[in-house]
């Protein structure tokens, strides 16, 4: 892509909270994919797509994230939701009960929520009584994840201070489940779901922007776990 369709732009600006963040054009996709190869391929087919028919000599930056942004949203409801929709037949419903919340929520409040939200699942989880369960599939699906402070996650020997099944595995969660002391962590959505649920974005710096070297080197470390 990058010898053949120079068009594109390399980067995408992301404003927040007034300050503008660039963000490399594969991490951006990844942000809004849940990091599923198929969802990666797709929005990139779309990128391609995008710069075939356009007749402009540089693909304009702010159409691109619109256009990405929009194609994102609809693999959310039809990637993603539909794919559930038979083992977790309220999924749909699930997600909207925190429309117009924050991307960011303390960890009680947000159990507290989850404690009167009905799952309707084919899952082996209790979810009839156990809210921890309720979090776990969210978790799991890599709806909801973990947001530390920096110095918090390193002492905790985490990659990353933002924590998703998908980067850091559920051992973040699963650690936090079984202590007996409060977390130090807030709940975070996936920044994918943002235009799907209209959640404010409550945080200062941009969500979803792991660098290509923490990318790689949690790619290795997780083929090694599955290795041994």
């Amino acid at each position: 892509m990058t010898n053949h369709l120079t068009k594109i732009p390399k980067t995408i600006t992301i404003p927040v909270k007034g300050i503008d963040y660039n963000m490399g054009i594969f991490n951006y996709i990844l942000r809004l994919s849940l990091w599923r190869p198929r969802e990666v391929l797709k929005l990139f087919a779309r990128v391609v797509d995008f710069s075939v028919s356009c007749k402009k000599s540089v693909v304009n930056d702010e159409a691109l994230r619109r256009l990405l942004a929009e194609k994102g949203r609809e693999n959310i409801i039809q990637e993603f939701i539909k794919e559930y929709e038979y083992a977790f037949e309220n999924l749909s419903e699930v997600l909207h009960h925190f429309d117009h919340g924050n991307m960011v929520v303390d960890f009680e409040d947000f159990c507290k929520k989850l404690s009167n939200i009905r799952f309707i699942t084919s899952f082996a989880y209790d979810t009839e009584k156990n809210v921890n369960n309720r979090l776990k599939i969210l978790y799991q699906l890599g709806v909801v994840g973990l947001y530390y402070d920096e110095k918090i996650a390193e002492s905790k020997a985490l990659g990353h201070h933002i924590c998703f099944v998908f980067n850091e595995g559920l051992y973040p969660l699963e650690t936090i489940l079984e202590s007996k002391t409060p977390t130090r962590a807030k709940i975070i959505f996936n920044p994918a779901l943002q235009k799907t649920l209209a959640l404010e974005y409550n945080v200062t710096e941009l969500i979803g922007d792991y660098s290509w070297e923490y990318i790689q080197e949690n790619h290795v470390r997780r083929e090694s776990i599955r290795r041994v």
